[in-house]
């Protein structure tokens, strides 16, 4: 009887090594069969393995564009230069420049370029006259507490995502503590999307950059011109703070409670 072993193809091979009561017809098929299945069942399961492999790193890259996105609208501001020609631009119509007047990213790029302090401004409503009516205020009373605390819940649990600090607290973002007299706040913000928020909150009368001041800018033209007018005195930062507007506040009038004097 001839062996099927004496043929060249290699499934015959494979079928020739098998006793000779198994060596039927049949038996060659079958094995070929086999062989064929499990070629194709791996072929399927590579190819699913592949497609997750795929949408895995779609997702990934979809996540990590998103959060360079935000992160660019954090990092992106308008230059110095831009915020001094708008100022000048102003003043030289003969006005007087408001902050109220500037729009969202204006304001939040003045802040980051100088110690991202902001002054922000409560009220108890749209009835409220700050002109007429500041001297009748008392920012103890349950309205006027319930004006500061809706704002201070709205910082704390924008700070708190962007800080990822879910602890954070009043301290945390108030550097000079709180005001004992006026309805405003002095605050540390990292948040950029905080500044729209505030400033459509009914209970935000303004906001605006407290640090912010062009004497930095304009003291290095003057320093061009043989005149130094950001002289180093050596004086420690921790001796004073800079509050509205533009101003240099020695660190002992807050001790004696002069700012509300």
């Amino acid at each position: 009887m001839q062996h099927a072993w004496l043929l060249p193809h290699p499934s015959r091979a494979a079928v020739a090594l098998l006793p000779n009561c198994f060596q039927t017809p049949e038996a060659e098929p079958r094995g070929i069969l086999s062989i064929k299945s499990y070629y194709k069942h791996k072929t399927i399961q590579m190819k699913k393995l592949s497609f997750l492999i795929l949408m895995s790193f779609l997702i990934f890259s979809c996540a990590k564009d998103n959060q360079n996105n935000k992160d660019v609208i954090q990092q992106e501001l308008v230059s110095i230069e831009a915020i001094q020609k708008a100022v000048e631009a102003e003043l030289a119509d003969g006005k007087v420049f408001y902050w109220k007047n500037a729009n969202d990213h204006f304001i939040w790029s003045a802040g980051m370029h100088s110690d991202a302090v902001f002054s922000i401004g409560y009220t108890i409503g749209s009835s409220f006259d700050a002109e007429s009516q500041m001297h009748d205020v008392n920012i103890n009373s349950a309205e006027w507490q319930n004006a500061k605390n809706e704002v201070l819940n709205l910082i704390l649990k924008q700070e708190a995502i962007t800080r990822k600090k879910s602890d954070l607290k009043t301290s945390d973002i108030m550097p000079y503590g709180e005001e004992e007299f006026f309805p405003h706040l002095i605050v540390e913000l990292t948040n950029q999307e905080l500044i729209s928020e505030l400033r459509k909150s009914e209970y935000v009368r303004f906001v605006e950059p407290l640090g912010f001041s062009l004497e930095d800018h304009y003291s290095k033209l003057r320093s061009n011109e043989g005149c130094d007018g950001n002289p180093d005195y050596d004086i420690n930062s921790a001796d004073y703070s800079t509050i509205s507007p533009s101003t240099k506040q020695p660190w002992n009038f807050i001790d004696h409670s002069i700012p509300s004097a």
